[in-house]
């Protein structure tokens, strides 16, 4: 069982380690804000965005975003529904042809929150944060009206469950923002989150 830490809770996930390799990744509800914090929290100093093996965004300060920037939704959701096993495969190599370099990847959304990735990655040897957008479902439903969603119920009961899961089941340490906030203040935790990765 997870045992829940919020964002102020103070111990590292451990000494900073130049060769390290980390992932960060959000999850929370549609319309909890996942894509927004991520944007905020990253900056707009992109250098390139490339698309093999998939797409994924490289920032000026050396941070890679898995997806690409895009309205009105962003993020893993821009990646194919079968995208999965290409991420993991190309983490492995990451892990294999980079033993000399720091590598911090950034990742929200639906598509890859699930334990079977997070647990690839770890067990690959990322070092893997999972940051929790906890936003009460009556937020996230108007979120994401008032953004244009029409969804069918059963599937945003679908979503619900599967990030209420994921977080009941992961068996490591992970962070909670309070996604009622304004999204500049949530995005400005997460940045802060982001920068204890690299900097300790």
């Amino acid at each position: 069982m997870s045992t829940l830490y919020g964002e102020e809770y103070p111990e590292k996930l451990g000494p900073v380690d130049p060769l390290a390799k980390d992932l960060v990744y959000v999850v929370g509800f549609p319309g909890s804000g996942k894509t927004s914090a991520v944007s905020i929290a990253l900056g707009d100093q992109i250098s390139e965005v490339r698309t093999i093996p998939f797409a994924h965004t490289l920032h000026t300060n050396g941070i890679v975003e898995l997806g690409e920037r895009r309205e009105p939704y962003g993020g893993t959701d821009t990646l194919a529904m079968d995208i999965q096993p290409k991420v993991v495969s190309w983490l492995g190599q990451i892990i294999g042809m980079s033993r000399v370099s720091r590598h911090v990847i950034v990742g929200e959304g639906d598509r890859l929150g699930n334990l079977t990735f997070l647990n690839s990655a770890m067990e690959l040897g990322w070092r893997v944060m999972l940051v929790y957008l906890m936003t009460p479902e009556l937020v996230a439903r108007e979120r994401a009206w008032s953004r244009g969603s029409r969804f069918d119920e059963q599937w945003f009961h679908g979503r619900m469950v599967k990030v209420d899961n994921l977080v009941r089941n992961w068996e490591h340490k992970f962070r909670v923002i309070e996604g009622t906030r304004p999204v500049n203040e949530v995005g400005a935790t997460l940045r802060t989150m982001i920068d204890g990765v690299i900097y300790g």
